[in-house]
């Protein structure tokens, strides 16, 4: 396995169906009583919570800062200790704001633990563009993840402000406090809410080497575009094809980061010495809303597959195929066509290896 594959992707995955859970159950026509987690028997505690404005509108910018207290989550039970005893300063805290309409807002933090006060302290902002929904936006979750990687856990505190479906109720891992002083409204955004994930621009495609020797790293470059300008994560997704145990293709998933200076996200690709061939195989693109869209390469299964499996089922050649798709914040599918050009640079994102440079297995 490469050193620099991220298991963000993996984490982001596991959280977002708490999230996605509690937004659904928000929607059932039965609602519980409201629901209120006694005081004393929190497992965080928030001490400090303030936003520089409760009505925004257009252009404008939301400021808030939170500080989250630690009332000893480690201690809920035997099975958490162990997520939550060790490396505190690994653990995050995710944040979501939802509109009336279920538009929502996620953030996500990081490194944030004070070990010596026992808080996480968090100061950001918000951007108020056009196509975000008009109204009263809530803080509907706070998510503390345990460090861990792909195994770690998490603990929510809800908002009890809200009407919750009759599934919700309280636990151990599951909190209800009154999170109203983080309502905000917004105006003057417009009346077509934001459902268009980012996109990419195909001629900004770019690999700083595409044939390596002694180098193992090429460089791969996108310029990326949101009409809210809040795009949250870039991901791309490589084939990576070896002379023996790997020849018909393993993928891995790799995090690009923004440049301010050149504003293009950009990754290293991460060619050992035991790989021939590295082909781009996805791009994966989210904003803050939730909105995604995936830019894909599908091989018809064609390298998956040895010719004699192939001959054996007398499977029909399937053709290569580049195309888009994307998802808004309420999971509705669209598909995109790609323009032959476009497809054309996105099928060229190819790295080789000398041949002479290529140990053996």
């Amino acid at each position: 396995m490469k050193n620099n594959i991220k298991t963000m992707v993996t984490i982001m995955a596991m959280v977002l169906m708490v999230l996605c859970k509690q937004s659904i159950l928000s929607t059932q026509a039965a609602s519980v009583a409201k629901i209120e987690t006694p005081e004393g028997k929190q497992f965080a505690t928030i001490t400090k919570g303030h936003l520089n404005k409760n009505k925004v509108k257009k252009g404008d910018t939301l400021k808030y800062s939170f500080t989250i207290k630690d009332n000893g989550i480690e201690n809920i039970d035997e099975y958490m200790h162990s997520f939550f005893s060790s490396c505190k300063e690994g653990q995050e805290v995710w944040f979501e704001w939802q509109s009336p309409k279920k538009q929502c807002i996620r953030k996500i933090y990081s490194e944030i633990y004070d070990t010596k006060t026992e808080t996480f302290k968090i100061s950001d902002k918000i951007k108020i563009p056009k196509g975000m929904e008009q109204g009263r936006w809530k803080l509907s979750a706070i998510v503390i993840l345990s460090a861990g990687g792909e195994d770690a856990e998490n603990v929510v505190i809800y908002n009890s402000n809200m009407k919750w479906g009759k599934y919700m109720y309280l636990d151990n891992t599951s909190e209800f406090v009154d999170l109203s002083f983080a309502d905000f409204t917004v105006r003057g955004t417009g009346k077509k809410v934001d459902k268009e994930g980012p996109t990419i621009s195909a001629k900004s495609l770019k690999l700083s080497k595409k044939v390596l020797k002694k180098g193992t790293k090429s460089k791969f470059s996108v310029k990326v575009k949101d009409q809210s300008g809040m795009i949250r994560s870039v991901t791309c997704d490589w084939m990576f094809y070896g002379k023996k145990y790997d020849k018909y293709g393993e993928e891995y998933s790799l995090e690009m980061k923004y440049d301010k200076k050149k504003k293009v996200y950009e990754c290293k690709i991460p060619v050992s010495l035991w790989e021939k061939k590295a082909k781009l195989k996805r791009i994966v693109l989210e904003d803050y809303y939730g909105n995604k869209r995936t830019y894909y390469w599908d091989d018809g299964v064609r390298e998956y597959w040895s010719n004699k499996i192939m001959d054996d089922v007398k499977r029909k050649e399937e053709k290569e195929s580049i195309g888009s798709w994307g998802k808004d914040f309420n999971g509705k599918l669209k598909t995109y066509s790609l323009k032959k050009k476009d497809k054309k640079v996105f099928n060229s994102m190819v790295i080789t290896r000398t041949k002479k440079y290529i140990k053996k297995t």
